[in-house]
């Protein structure tokens, strides 16, 4: 383990720099507020990304589209039809029974209602799948599964050394590289398609 300068350390930090390619790729979000609790994590994502910080955002957006989802069950459950007192208590009792649903419980509950279409409960599940729950559980290896191949140098017992195809799955030292490396690529595809699912259909709402 290493110690590293701590006024190195402060000093590359204040030097990450804005990345305008990924704003204008995410910028309808940017621009774009909701005017209720998802902002808060919204913005977070938003400038993850600008910054690149992808792993980071990659878990706010797995807590995104999970909130979004559990928040409007609980709405759509209660048949609240005001905004009231009576119907604040009412969408909270839903949403604590909501709270323990795992997310493809949630996805699914979605879909039934009417809250998703099923095209897009499929992609939703996909990321959980590919994404969400190796991501939150740590599981580098699901989530590097079928990666691909990396070359690396390969010793055998006489001494000689050659290159090798090795999957990138089985070596965990690479995973931690490997893990950023995906993210930086998926974070905004991913981010997208959730936000603009929830945008979406918060404008639907005032039609």
């Amino acid at each position: 383990m290493d110690k590293l300068d701590e006024k190195l350390v402060i000093l590359a930090y204040q030097k990450t720099e804005f990345i305008y390619a990924n704003f204008y790729q995410i910028n309808k979000s940017c621009i774009t507020k909701l005017n209720n609790n998802l902002d808060f994590v919204r913005e977070e994502v938003c400038k993850s990304i600008c910054f690149g910080l992808y792993q980071g955002a990659i878990g706010l957006t797995n807590h995104l589209i999970e909130s979004f989802l559990r928040l409007n069950l609980a709405i759509l459950e209660s048949q609240a039809t005001e905004y009231n007192e009576d119907s604040l208590i009412e969408i909270n009792k839903k949403f604590l029974n909501r709270s323990s649903d795992e997310f493809g419980k949630l996805i699914n509950s979605a879909k039934s209602i009417g809250l998703i279409t099923k095209d897009q409960a499929k992609k939703i599940d996909k990321y959980r799948v590919d994404w969400r729950n190796p991501f939150s559980h740590g599981s580098s290896h699901q989530l590097l599964k079928n990666f691909g191949t990396v070359k690396m140098f390969s010793t055998s017992i006489s001494g000689i050394s050659e290159v090798k195809d090795v999957e990138i799955q089985g070596q965990y030292h690479l995973h931690g590289l490997m893990q950023a490396v995906k993210a930086a690529k998926e974070a905004i595809p991913y981010f997208n398609f959730v936000d603009n699912l929830i945008i979406d259909f918060y404008e639907n709402l005032k039609k």
